[in-house]
């Protein structure tokens, strides 16, 4: 949850660049801060992904039920 959450504030600083941008090198540079922090959010989703197909496998070999979303 951390990455996401570093990930959606650096999308925020990208977007609110872009917004008070003046000159099209500070748009490509808040643009570029933007596309990090989506892939930082994409990263963290994966990892989430993973965690969950890891405990779904687990429960269905042990038949142990743990797990709550």
């Amino acid at each position: 949850m951390w990455l996401e959450t570093v990930g959606q504030f650096l999308q925020a600083i990208g977007v609110t660049q872009q917004i008070l941008a003046t000159n099209k090198q500070s748009i490509l540079q808040a643009q570029g801060i933007e596309i990090t922090g989506s892939s930082v959010k994409s990263f963290a989703h994966a990892l989430e992904a993973i965690g969950g197909i890891e405990i779904l496998e687990e429960e269905s070999l042990t038949d142990i039920m743990d797990f709550i979303p």
